[in-house]
Formats: structure tokens, sequence, C-alpha cells
């Protein structure tokens, strides 16, 4: 089921972010403002997310979004088709930097 990750510092195997599909990346909203780096080291404080992660604007976050996320991870071809759908519907984030607080990140 999609939910929502709380960690504020994850390693992800797969994030979708900006209509790209990317493989570990380190996305870090400690800060005031996010950060999405490639994998070089691993902290303490650093969460690792099998699941693939999807990180948005915090405001377009919905009950229905999240259904709908849920039932298109069960597909096959999944993440490509999450990424379809996200990018049409302009539900990545707009801008680069962004700030931590209007972030949110989603476990498929």
């Amino acid at each position: 089921m999609a939910s929502l990750v709380t960690g504020r510092r994850v390693l992800c195997r797969t994030l979708l972010h900006a209509g790209e599909i990317l493989s570990m990346r380190l996305v870090d909203l400690s800060g005031e403002y996010g950060e999405i780096s490639s994998f070089v080291v691993e902290t303490a404080s650093t969460v690792f997310e099998t699941s693939p992660v999807v990180i948005m604007p915090a405001m377009a976050i919905t009950d229905f979004l999240l259904d709908d996320l849920d039932m298109m991870s069960r597909r096959d071809n999944s993440i490509e088709a999450i990424n379809n759908y996200l990018s049409s519907s302009s539900l990545y984030l707009s801008s680069i930097p962004f700030r931590s607080d209007e972030v949110a990140m989603i476990r498929l």
C-alpha cells in the first residue's frame, strides 16, 4: 500500500523524481532545502527504502492519489506507468531547489 515515508534522510533503491526513474539516490530533507544526490556513503541517520519512492509536493498528496498509486503499483511495468501518470498530471516538483517542508515522499 502506498504510504508516506517519515524519514528525513532516505537512501532510495528506486526514486521517481521530476519525470525520471533514478537508482540509489539519497534524499536529504533534514535542512531548509532538500537535496537529492547519488549514493556515496551511508550514515547512521540514513533510512534505507527498498520499495520505490516518489518525491512530490506535500500539498498534492490526497487519499485519492494514494489509492491510485497503490492500485497502479500492483501492475506489471508499474514504475513506468506511475512515472507517466505523475508527469502527465504535473504532480512532480516544479522548482529546484525545493524547500524541505513543502515536499513529501511516498513509498509505493
